[in-house]
């Protein structure tokens, strides 16, 4: 189509600039070679996950339980998910962070 120029020294693999720039300052500040910071990151997403499957089960009881109306049904098993993966997912990180450098 007219208008629409294609520059052939783009190769697909490489990456955006922007990409490079970020992650060349996170490797000089250190941030994605602690495996500390790994290890809470991935305790925090195991414990929203449980928490949010929690959430999810006990706010299907709560609304049915209560005869939350319509719409109001699903805001509030929404909340409960959330809420209760943030939680759980917030002291699964906090336990790690106590445990970090501990003979690892």
């Amino acid at each position: 189509a007219p208008g629409h120029i294609i520059p052939h020294t783009l190769e697909l693999s490489q990456e955006p600039s922007y990409l490079r720039d970020t992650a060349a300052a996170q490797r000089r500040m250190g941030v994605t070679d602690s495996p500390c910071l790994k290890h809470i990151a991935a305790n925090f997403g195991l414990g929203a996950t449980l928490g949010a499957s929690i959430g999810a089960l006990y706010g299907t009881w709560d609304a049915f339980r209560y005869k939350i109306p319509g719409l109001y049904k699903i805001r509030h098993i929404g909340q409960a998910t959330v809420s209760t993966g943030a939680i759980f997912g917030t002291f699964l990180a906090a336990g790690a962070l106590l445990h970090c450098g501990k003979g690892q």
